[in-house]
């Protein structure tokens, strides 16, 4: 995942704590669609604090939650702690560390516009079982007023200009080389 470094140092907490949370419907969907059960391994890719990863984990047998920023990884891995089904790992969507053909489904959050998207495909597809799933998720604001007062402080703050952020399309995901 690339310029995450040190953005989320010292922020993690709030970001816990003020981002949406994932649609419940879109959960029902995903956890319908894919069958979701007790024999079914999944991967969260960026799970950051495991606002998505909390969904799933007591439905499956095992979920991965990769997140390579250490304070993100740090609180999500507070929530699961004692959690059997649970491993969260120091890892990115590039390079997950996990074997190849493990995983029955991969979820992405809020994250995916850090991968690099041609290696992020390339192991998401090292990484699913043959008939595995991909499900993105993204919460998007509805609120005018708070979009107004994130702009003004982005606005205020030198550093956060200067984060370059490349917003993938799901196309780039989905292409094959």
């Amino acid at each position: 995942m690339c310029c995450v470094s040190n953005l989320y140092t010292s922020k993690a907490e709030y970001y816990a704590k003020y981002r949406w949370d994932y649609s419940q419907a879109a959960i029902a969907v995903i956890l319908d669609a894919v069958g979701v059960s007790s024999q079914t391994v999944m991967a969260d890719i960026g799970a950051g604090t495991g606002m998505l990863a909390k969904h799933f984990v007591e439905r499956v047998k095992m979920l991965h939650a990769i997140e390579p920023e250490l304070e993100m990884r740090a609180l999500a891995g507070k929530a699961f702690s004692g959690n059997s089904t649970c491993q969260v790992l120091d890892a990115s969507a590039e390079a997950t560390t996990l074997p190849s053909a493990c995983v029955d489904l991969i979820t992405v959050g809020q994250a995916i516009h850090w991968f690099e998207p041609a290696a992020a495909r390339r192991e998401f597809l090292r990484i699913l079982k043959p008939l595995g799933w991909l499900a993105v998720l993204r919460n998007h604001g509805t609120d005018a007023v708070y979009e107004q007062v994130v702009g003004t402080l982005f606005e205020k703050i030198p550093e956060a200009r200067t984060v370059q952020v490349r917003f993938p399309s799901i196309d780039e995901f989905l292409l094959r080389e």
